[in-house]
């Protein structure tokens, strides 16, 4: 048997990334720092993993601390598992130390795993090092898909975080477009909401389970992401999620989704008639 050691580290304050859906990745056991100013005890890890396992460190966000333990803990596999691109999340002096941190952390370990083309092309440096490991949904323990309900208004939903990467106009656009329909948003909201018409409900985070139920009633799932460089870097798991529970798809245009035009169930909508025509061909 092999032991699996992460590291990581305290940061800025940040909301869940685009990524963080319904069915977030375990983690195996992390050292963590218990506050920003602690300097990372790399002689502790070393004391966690010591014994005659083979140790294997991969590292799920970059800090001083993954960087210490790749220095000072012996280890036989080294990995970083870039789900995001991780700088795009701040600004100024912070952008800059997690991208001078990201970089040697991928110029030292073994492996560099990436979850989407725009991660894949952004570490190219890292060459046969990279492996892609595209992001899915574990569809264990889904209900059985049966028939909706198509008596009662369409419920266009959207389940995860809602912060700077949410693209409100596209919310706009389908609510006014549709008053008949409800827009169902769930899911923790950082920053400004605009003033929502009467068909937009906001509901508050949930368990997993809960979001399972949230997407039984839903007719169809959109993914209404801004086009920016943190998203430009995204495979979202909601794609994945939707159609595990067999819900066509109302997305904007960014990240793989851009390549998503040749997957069935999927439809782009950025203006008025957009939204009327893939509505009609979505819910009838």
């Amino acid at each position: 048997m092999s032991a699996r050691a992460t590291a990581t580290t305290s940061a800025p304050s940040r909301p869940a990334p685009p990524n963080a859906d319904t069915a977030p990745r375990a983690r195996a056991p992390a050292y963590r720092q218990s506050g920003p100013q602690q300097r990372p005890q790399p002689a502790r890890i070393a004391q966690a993993v010591d014994g005659p396992t083979r140790v294997a460190i991969l590292i799920g966000r970059p800090s001083t601390c993954a960087l210490a333990a790749l220095r000072d803990i012996p280890h036989a596999w080294s990995g970083y598992d870039a789900m995001d691109d991780y700088p795009e999340f701040y600004s100024g002096r912070a952008r800059r130390l997690c991208m001078n941190t990201e970089r040697a952390i991928v110029r030292t370990v073994h492996t560099v795993v990436t979850s989407s083309t725009g991660l894949w092309n952004k570490f190219a440096d890292a060459s046969a090092r990279r492996v892609m490991l595209r992001n899915g949904f574990s569809m264990t323990g889904l209900p059985p898909l049966g028939p909706r309900d198509t008596s009662a208004p369409a419920v266009f939903g959207y389940v995860g975080c809602i912060s700077q990467w949410f693209d409100w106009s596209f919310v706009l656009n389908l609510a006014h477009t549709l008053p008949q329909a409800r827009v169902r948003l769930v899911g923790p909201v950082h920053g400004r909401v605009p003033a929502l018409p009467p068909n937009v409900e906001l509901c508050p985070p949930c368990s997993h389970v809960d979001a399972i139920a949230h997407l039984r009633r839903f007719s169809v799932g959109i993914i209404p992401f801004v086009d920016t460089a943190l998203t430009r870097a995204v495979d979202p798991i909601k794609y994945y999620a939707y159609r595990a529970m067999g819900l066509p798809i109302i997305s904007t245009r960014f990240g793989d989704m851009r390549l998503s035009d040749r997957r069935q169930g999927v439809f782009f909508a950025s203006s008025h008639q957009d939204f009327h025509d893939a509505a009609l061909a979505l819910t009838h």
